[in-house]
C-alpha cells in the first residue's frame, strides 16, 4: 500500500491556487467574485445581478472552503493554537518555521505545473538556506498539510 497520505495532493493544490489568486481571505475571494459578476452583468436589473453573483459564489463554495482552511492553517501556525491531536503538538511548537516551508515551497509552484520533481528542487533549495536537513522541511510540510486537512473538515489518516 501506497504511504502517501490520503489528502496530499488535495492540500498541495489548494496552498499552490491560494497562493495564484493572491493569498485572499474568503470575504475578500467572495467580495471579488461578486465585483467581477457586478461588473461583467452591469446593464441587468439589480434583483438579476445579485442572483447571479449569489450562483456564482454558491459555486465556488469548495474554492472559498479551501481558503478559509489555508488562512485557518496559517493562522493556527503563526498564533501557535493548539490543537487536540497527537500529531499536530509539534507543528504548533515550529509553527513560524512551518508556515515558512509551506510559504517558500508551494506558493512558487503556480508560476509553473506543480510536480514532485518541482517540490524536490523547492525543498532542497529551501533547506540550503536553513540549519535544517531536507528530512525536516518535508516534515513540516507534512504538518502543514494535515493542519489544512483537519480545517477543511477532510479525511486526514492513513487509509486502512
Amino acid at each position: 500500500m501506497n504511504n502517501k497520505e490520503s489528502y496530499m495532493d488535495y492540500a498541495t493544490a489548494a496552498f499552490v491556487k491560494y497562493s495564484e489568486l493572491g493569498c485572499p481571505t474568503k470575504a475578500e475571494y467572495e467580495a471579488r467574485i461578486r465585483e467581477e459578476i457586478y461588473t461583467r452583468f452591469a446593464e441587468k436589473t439589480p434583483e438579476l445581478i445579485v442572483k447571479l453573483a449569489d450562483k456564482e459564489v454558491q459555486r465556488n463554495q469548495g474554492l472559498l472552503l479551501d481558503i478559509d482552511a489555508v488562512n485557518k492553517t496559517f493562522d493556527m501556525l503563526l498564533n501557535r493554537i493548539p490543537l487536540d491531536t497527537v500529531d499536530t503538538d509539534k507543528a504548533i511548537r515550529n509553527g513560524t518555521d512551518i508556515a515558512n516551508a509551506l510559504s517558500y515551497v508551494y506558493f512558487g509552484l503556480h508560476r509553473e505545473k506543480p510536480s514532485n520533481k518541482r517540490i524536490s528542487a523547492r525543498v532542497r533549495l529551501y533547506a540550503s538556506t536553513l540549519p535544517a536537513e531536507e528530512s525536516t522541511v518535508y516534515r513540516w510540510l507534512r504538518y502543514g498539510r494535515r493542519l489544512f486537512a483537519l480545517n477543511r473538515g477532510l479525511y486526514y489518516d492513513k487509509l486502512p
